[in-house]
């Protein structure tokens, strides 16, 4: 039977680093000295507004790196969404059956990307409600002809049922309500939780709003401390309880403490 490892032999065997408290400041103020160099621009007072270039936030060697990256991604997911509709070139308009094997295809393919099984089937229904009725032989690029089906179909899914404006409605709250309006930043690892939580409250700050971040995901490594790097690159307070806690209950804390 293997013998434990005593604090001592972990201690004898760790190579990593070891750093006092002044340097573990000294990096944290660099990491937030770099993400306001990100979102200021070297020597610039104010953030770059949401609809300014964003030349100032990544280095042209960046850009260019990204955007092949993206380049290929999304030509390859391209050819295999698209490529299902190869076939589908004729002069008869295309029925329920001819679109039923493509859409099982894309369904599946999405899914495997992360969208979930509603969202896929939802995007497929609409997506054959615009392709029915529709005769493919007539295009010159089949690919071009779903693609822009597919847009619509998007834009139809995404476009709000009813109208969306986020400074009246939190206006009413304040209003009618007496208490803070809130927002909740909702997705899988990955997706931009904290970059989007942090440029809307920049821009919530640009309409003379007061914000706080309340940090609720309490399982992922790393995701109190990154938002901690966000709340104080843009001057706001931060409500956080730490690691393994109830998010709702933190949630519900960090509410009640902005009501005071």
């Amino acid at each position: 039977e293997a013998s434990k490892l005593t604090a001592e032999d972990i201690e004898r065997i760790d190579q990593s680093e070891q750093l006092t408290s002044t340097e573990l400041e000294e990096v944290e103020e660099r990491r937030v000295e770099e993400l306001r160099e990100k979102m200021l621009g070297p020597g610039r007072a104010h953030v770059p507004g949401l609809d300014d270039d964003d030349s100032d936030i990544e280095s042209d060697d960046d850009i260019d790196e990204v955007s092949s990256s993206a380049a290929a991604s999304s030509s390859s997911s391209s050819r295999g969404i698209f490529g299902f509709f190869r076939k589908m070139i004729g002069t008869k308009p295309l029925d329920e059956d001819d679109l039923k094997p493509a859409l099982e295809s894309i369904k599946e393919t999405l899914m495997t990307k992360n969208v979930a099984q509603d969202i896929a089937e939802k995007l497929c229904e609409s997506l054959k409600e615009s392709l029915i009725g529709k005769t493919p032989g007539a295009l010159k690029r089949v690919a071009t002809f779903v693609r822009e089906s597919m847009e619509e179909s998007l834009r139809r899914i995404l476009t709000p049922k009813q109208n969306v404006d986020l400074l009246r409605s939190i206006e009413h709250v304040r209003e009618t309500e007496r208490r803070p309006f809130n927002i909740v930043f909702v997705g899988v690892n990955g997706v931009g939780k904290s970059t989007s939580l942090a440029k809307v409250t920049f821009w919530l700050g640009q309409q003379g709003l007061r914000c706080r971040l309340i940090a609720c995901d309490t399982f992922r490594s790393g995701a109190i401390e990154q938002l901690r790097t966000h709340a104080r690159a843009l001057d706001v307070p931060l409500f956080a309880e730490g690691y393994g806690t109830d998010a709702a209950s933190v949630c519900q804390r960090g509410i009640e403490q902005a009501r005071r």
